[in-house]
């Protein structure tokens, strides 16, 4: 669990840049995508190490992880500044169709190293305004359309709450985004990853559950 925060290119591993990566997907006639975990951070990576002030913290005590991460503090402006190029460079570097951004970690460690002691409880918010900050900065130069797509979600409440709360955000947001709603579709997650229910998060069934929503984006 290393490296999350890093988010260049590693053409020793690709043997090659994420351009002629991402030609070559076009070449076979698919369309190339990705997935970005931008707002999250691990320890054990370089962004942590140079800046480990920008993950949330409650000042004096030790942070405690989830999912082997921290949460980046999007209130603060250099980490804005520091997610937008990050995607924005992943994108126009690989003329990426489509990206599956992750954004399913709940938040411990509410508090923030760039706050005075009386003014932590603005920590929350501030990360909030500051999300619609970045949106909005990433809006304004991407044509953007949010497919909402979450099989693994039950009971169908819960996935058409999320759905009207998906809506309400696009709707405090500048641009008009429109919004690609796909039915529930529970049975085929179900029957696609039956035999993984045993396995912890992070294992196969994250993998499953990636790979069925990216094929879905793409015929989309």
């Amino acid at each position: 669990f290393a490296g999350l925060g890093d988010w260049y290119v590693n053409t020793d591993k690709l043997g090659c840049t994420m351009g002629e990566l991402a030609e070559k997907i076009r070449e076979m006639g698919m369309k190339f995508g990705f997935w970005i975990e931008p707002e999250m951070v691990n320890e054990d990576s370089d962004l942590y190490r140079v800046h480990p002030d920008w993950a949330m913290v409650i000042p004096g005590k030790k942070p405690v992880l989830g999912r082997n991460q921290l949460v980046l503090d999007m209130g603060r402006r250099e980490v804005q500044d520091f997610v937008v190029d990050a995607v924005s460079r992943t994108l126009k570097a690989s003329g990426a169709a489509y990206l599956k951004w992750d954004m399913n970690r709940n938040f411990t460690n509410v508090g923030s190293a760039a706050l005075p002691a009386d003014r932590q409880r603005e920590t929350g918010h501030r990360y909030m305004l500051g999300l619609y900050a970045v949106l909005e900065r990433l809006t304004a130069h991407f044509r953007v359309t949010v497919l909402y797509y979450n099989p693994n979600i039950e009971p169908e409440a819960e996935y058409m709450h999320r759905l009207e709360e998906q809506t309400r955000l696009l709707s405090l947001l500048p641009g008009n985004i429109p919004l690609l709603p796909c039915t529930w579709e529970n049975e085929k997650f179900a029957a696609f990853g039956q035999h993984m229910a045993e396995y912890p998060e992070g294992g196969p069934r994250c993998s499953c559950c990636f790979g069925l929503r990216l094929a879905y984006t793409a015929q989309e």
